[in-house]
């Protein structure tokens, strides 16, 4: 599951990995959103990352404030959290350690009670 914060490490053989320390809080690269209001302000987990012309593209998953019944455990409270939706940011850095989101998702939970209504989440890009 999505930590909440998520780092940088780098590698030139894809086996011997470096932590990289970024400009967020405690060495992170991406973090929440301050914004009480939106749709990653609890968590997020990276899912792709990609080159572009002008740096990278990440897509992401962002975990609201916004409470939840996934109605798995009887008389459970509501999760805060786990209402998900699928986001982006971009970094014009060579090495992705500045990030620039999108105020709003790509792809966001659709309503009660349809089947998607607490999660558009974990997105995955595959560039054609």
């Amino acid at each position: 599951l999505p930590a909440g914060v998520s780092g940088l490490a780098e590698s030139s053989d894809g086996l011997s990995w470096s932590r990289v320390k970024g400009p967020e809080a405690g060495g992170g690269v991406m973090v929440p959103s301050e914004d009480e209001g939106a749709f990653d302000a609890v968590q997020l987990g990276v899912t792709d990352v990609h080159p572009t012309d002008d740096g990278w593209v990440m897509h992401y998953l962002g975990g609201s404030t916004t409470p939840v019944n996934l109605g798995t455990v009887p008389g459970a409270p509501p999760l805060v959290g786990f209402k998900m939706s699928c986001g982006a940011a971009t970094s014009t850095d060579k090495r992705g350690l500045v990030w620039e989101k999108r105020a709003e998702p790509l792809v966001a939970p659709g309503p009660a009670p349809e089947w998607d209504s607490n999660f558009a989440s974990w997105p995955r890009v595959l560039p054609v």
